[in-house]
This record gives C-alpha cells, structure tokens and sequence, in this order.
C-alpha cells in the first residue's frame, strides 16, 4: 500500500517522465517551400536541435612556459648561464658559486656608469690572494689591514670596452680600463677650483680641468677636449720611461708647456666641439719652454694674456663692475691677485689700482697673520688668436683661527673677448654671486 504523502510525488516523476517522452517523439519540423513570387518573406523555421551554423570552435589553449620568455643570448645567472661569457662558457677549475654575487655588484657598478647592464660579459676571471685589505689597487692617504685577502681578478666587456676588477669574497673595487689614449696634445688651458660636487660624483669630486689639443693620430680618438679633472683622476710625471705619480699642480700653461696623454673614463662623452670628458688618467709627457706648441694659434703672444688680464681687471676694479665693488674692495688699500692660472709675465700694474701677486700659500700665510681678507684670483685663461675666455673670482682667504662666517664678498664673472683690427674687445660679461 503507498501511503498518501508518497502518492503525489510519484505522481509528479510520471508526468515529467510522459512530457519527455513526447518531446523526443516528434518529427522534425520541415521548411515549408517558400513562394515563388516577388517579396516573399517566409522564412524556415529552426527545428528542436538545430543550428544555423557550423558548430563553433574554438583554438587550444597554448601553454607558454616562462622559459619560453628567456632571452638565451642575454646573460642569465640561472637560465642562460654561457651568455655571462664572451667565450660562450665559464672557466674551469673556479665554482660558479664564489663569484656570481660579486659579478652582479660589478654589473650595477658599471651601470652607473651609464653602461647597460645586459651587455655586460666576463672576459676572464681568476683567483688572487691580495697582499692586504687594498685588494691591490691602494688609495694615496688611506690605510689598510695587512691580511691576506682572497679575491677574484676579473676582467669584464662591454660595449666594445674592457672593464677590470679587483674583488675580496664581498666587495668589488673598479681598477680601470686597460691605458689607451683618448687624446694626445698640449694643455693649452688650465682652470683650478677647490674640490666641489659636480657631474658624476662615481668619477669623483672636481677640482679642475684642462683644454687639450693635438692632432688625431692612428691610436688617438679626438684632437681636442675640455677635460674635467676630479680628486680620482691619477695623474703621473713619464720621464725616461718611469712614471711617478704627481699632482694637478704639475700641469702648466704659459712659458712652460705640458704635453699630455689623456685616458677619459668609462662612459659616454658629451658631443660637443670641444668635446667634454672627465679625466680617468693623465700621463705628462713632458713641459718644455720657449716655442708654440703644435696646433695651437702660432700669434697668441704673452703680451695678448697680458692685455686680457688688464682688461679684465680694470673692468672689475676701476670700471667697478665686479659685484660688491663699493662694500669691500673700494676701502682696501692695497688688493692681492692670486698667481693661480697665470705667469708674472701677464701681469702688469693698473694705474690708480694697487695690486699684489701672491702665491697661495702667501696668500694663506697673509689670513694666517693679519685675518680674514678678500681677494681675486683668476680661475680661467684661455687666449686665442680671435678670442679670449676670463673667469674673475673673488674669494675669502680664511685664517686658520678665524671664526667668522662670510656670507657676501664671493662672486663669479665670466668675460669673453674677441680681437678687431688688433685690438681686444670685450663681447659680453656675466657675474654670479655665489
């Protein structure tokens, strides 16, 4: 006996299963024959099941690996191991592991440099145990613990260069390049400034810069450049085929005549005429008197620095143009001219001016003993056969128990000549109080 509440439910599974069944039962539905007269607009209908279409497909799914995705020629540590080579593999006999982080720190190294760090290659890579904690590469000045410091000698390419360093199991120190010469010549000019942030701090701090000009010869690139002259740039004396090292003090212009080879850093150039470069290396070839140096102007004589340093000079202090002229220098009686970037033999008295030449160490001795004073100095001289660039500075020379704090006096101008019928003339002039 089926009980009441069981009778409806079995009734309902019936019905649902009869309606099933007569839906699967029934023919197809054929198109009617449409007409054949004129705007017939009968259409087919679709039967159950049916499409109007091929059935739609759609492609496979493609499964990228992220291998897929790996540049094999670019280097990488972990999937394109050969490509961190130039020779297509790594050196037998040394684990990949020792020196792997220290040839990624070189690659961030040369990369701000403005090298891309994905052509950077290893050229060659050996073991050395250094002598002390200077890996080899000692700084004028510092000390270092006497250890035997293990490391890695690794050379590395780029862009068509040659990069070496010298490394403990955890730092790296950039050496250099192998010596090349960038250009040959005579320094023509010579600009000194006290050791300032500028361009590239990697390159070091700038304490000045030299206009170099030669000829292009078979080993040479360029046969004239403004070169700036930072605290890490080595500079070193050839004599007899020795070099030893010396200071940008040893490079002169005027009656003695520097002849230098000049290696620039790593990185680009500024494409100028001139170009401009910063200075990795100058060797001195050597300074010799008397003559005109090849391929400068042949008519620039000391009497035409002498005639700009007048102008300049009577431009600052009798034209009084020099700023804060009336605030200082008009109560001194008597005003030092530093001999930085000049000879005794530019130098010549201005009537109704009193000038003193002297060295910058009378200069300091001078503060030392009688205080704080301002004075010029010249931080620029370059004379052409047409044309003439001055830099007038005026500074503080600061006793070594002065405690004043000077805020005015410090200036910059900047003139520029040009010759007419023989004559000097000057062009424009520009003062920056600093």
């Amino acid at each position: 006996m089926i009980s009441k509440r069981v009778a409806p439910a079995i009734g309902i599974v019936i019905g649902v299963v009869a309606l099933v069944a007569m839906a699967c039962s029934q023919p197809d539905v054929k198109a009617p024959a449409s007409t054949d007269g004129p705007g017939s607009n009968v259409t087919a209908p679709v039967s159950i099941g049916e499409t109007t279409g091929p059935p739609a497909s759609s492609p496979p799914p493609v499964m990228v690996s992220r291998i897929d995705t790996i540049n094999l020629n670019v280097c990488n540590w972990m999937h394109a191991i050969n490509a961190c080579f130039t020779d297509g593999q790594p050196p037998a006999g040394i684990p990949l592991g020792e020196y792997t982080g220290l040839f990624q720190m070189a690659r961030e190294h040369l990369e701000r440099f403005g090298i891309r760090w994905e052509s950077v290659k290893i050229l060659d890579v050996e073991k050395v145990d250094w002598g002390d904690a200077s890996l080899g590469n000692p700084e004028p000045g510092m000390m270092y613990a006497q250890v035997i410091t293990p490391g890695f000698k690794m050379s590395l390419a780029a862009d068509g260069g040659t990069y070496i360093f010298h490394t403990s199991m955890d730092r790296v120190v950039f050496v250099g390049q192998p010596w090349r010469v960038d250009i040959r010549g005579f320094v023509t000019a010579v600009q000194r400034t006290d050791a300032r942030n500028s361009g590239n701090l990697a390159f070091g701090r700038t304490i000045g810069s030299i206009l170099v000009e030669g000829a292009i010869e078979d080993d040479t690139a360029f046969d004239k450049a403004r070169i700036r002259v930072t605290d890490k740039t080595r500079i070193f004396q050839q004599e007899r085929g020795e070099r030893q090292a010396v200071t940008f003090d040893s490079i002169n212009i005027g009656k003695v005549s520097a002849k230098v080879e000049v290696q620039f850093t790593i990185g680009p150039v500024a494409e100028s005429y001139p170009i401009q470069a910063t200075a990795a290396e100058i060797v001195i070839l050597s300074q010799s008197s008397g003559g005109v140096p090849p391929g400068t102007d042949a008519d620039v004589t000391e009497r035409d620095k002498a005639e700009i340093v007048r102008l300049s000079l009577q431009w600052a202090l009798v034209d009084k143009k020099i700023p804060d002229y009336r605030l200082y220098f008009a109560q001194m009686e008597n005003i030092v001219l530093s001999t930085e970037n000049i000879e005794a033999g530019v130098f010549s008295q201005i009537p109704g001016v009193n000038l003193t030449l002297l060295q910058t160490e009378e200069i300091q001795r001078k503060a030392d003993g009688e205080g704080d004073f301002l004075y010029l100095r010249l931080l620029q001289l370059e004379v052409s056969n047409t044309e003439a660039k001055v830099s007038l500075d005026s500074t503080w020379a600061v006793g070594k128990d002065s405690q004043e704090i000077h805020h005015a006096g410090y200036a910059r101008c900047d003139a520029e000549y040009h010759r007419d019928s023989g004559e000097w003339e000057i062009n424009e002039t520009l003062c920056v109080v600093r």
